[in-house]
């Protein structure tokens, strides 16, 4: 009877662990999977966070050339104003006139924004 016992407990422990073994392997995968992927940074996400990345570097680059276009823009009207100063005869400090003042003031119509240059 010993005999028996031993021969049955060597056979469950050659064939019943591993079969066993497997079977927990492949049931419980996809479960650790689904775990994996619920707990843990998403695919998607960290898509998204890319892209939110991405766009707000293009925002800062769009935000830079803008305020260099501004700054020549700047430039070219203060450019303009000092040419315009030797045929007005003065500064506008001197005669008491803001930039602004100074068309309506020699009688002309005041322009308007920077894109007129001539």
């Amino acid at each position: 009877m010993e005999d028996m016992i031993i021969a049955i407990v060597a056979i469950f422990f050659t064939v019943g662990i591993p079969v066993i073994a497997m079977a927990t392997h492949f049931a419980l995968r996809p479960l650790v999977r689904d775990l994996v992927e619920a707990f843990g940074p998403r695919k998607r996400d960290r898509e998204t966070i890319a892209r939110l990345e991405e766009r707000v570097e293009q925002l800062e680059a769009e935000s830079r050339d803008r305020g260099e276009i501004l700054d020549q823009l700047a430039e070219a009207e203060l450019f303009r104003r000092q040419l315009e100063e030797p045929a007005t005869g003065g500064t506008p400090a001197v005669r008491g006139e803001t930039p602004r003042q100074r068309p309506a003031a020699r009688g002309e119509t005041p322009r308007q924004g920077l894109g007129d240059f001539t």
